[in-house]
């Protein structure tokens, strides 16, 4: 049941910011809020606490956030707080976000590297998959130089190892089997 009504609020989000040009701009805050929400362990509590008046909460929100934030963010926030669902801003940003690419039939690329991409670099990768898999690509680029060298890239369910910490755990597998 609970993940039905995220869903609810992921489409009603994703579909009212498209229907009215401010999608970018919302999931922008809401990352921005949800930052700052997590940074802050007894602000997140208060928001949280189902004994708190929700008008207080609400006030909270508004002195906290209102200089930063559109009013259709702002509202979005109040309604995840009136539903209890101020828990699941997180999840429900990142299902906005998938969702808005389904929209716009473009695939993220999570690409694994031991150092940052160059601009160069990220172009080049993003050609060479928009080829492969004939749709418009997002390259998001997380460093972990436990890789060495090469590259791991994921999009959905698809991972393409080609670092050498995958190929040596790969050599080390084959070492096990004799």
């Amino acid at each position: 049941m609970k993940f039905a009504r995220k869903k609810h609020f992921v489409k009603s989000l994703v579909e009212l910011g498209k229907q009215e040009n401010c999608l970018e701009q919302i999931l922008l805050d809401l990352e921005d809020v949800d930052k700052k929400i997590d940074q802050n362990i007894e602000f997140k509590s208060f928001l949280n606490n189902k004994q708190v008046d929700i008008e207080k909460k609400k006030q909270a929100l508004k002195s906290v956030f209102s200089d930063f934030i559109s009013l259709k963010t702002y509202n979005f926030l109040y309604l995840l707080i009136k539903n209890n669902k101020l828990n699941y801003l997180s999840e429900i940003l990142e299902q906005a976000e998938e969702l808005n690419r389904e929209y716009e039939s473009v695939e993220l690329a999570e690409v694994e590297s031991a150092f940052k991409l160059s601009q160069d670099q990220e172009v080049e990768i993003k050609a060479i998959l928009e080829d492969k898999i004939k749709k418009q690509v997002i390259i998001r680029n997380k460093v972990n130089p436990e890789i060495i060298a090469g590259l791991n890239i994921k999009i959905k369910d698809t991972v393409i190892e080609s670092s050498i910490l995958s190929r040596i755990k790969r050599l080390e597998e084959k070492i096990k089997k004799f």
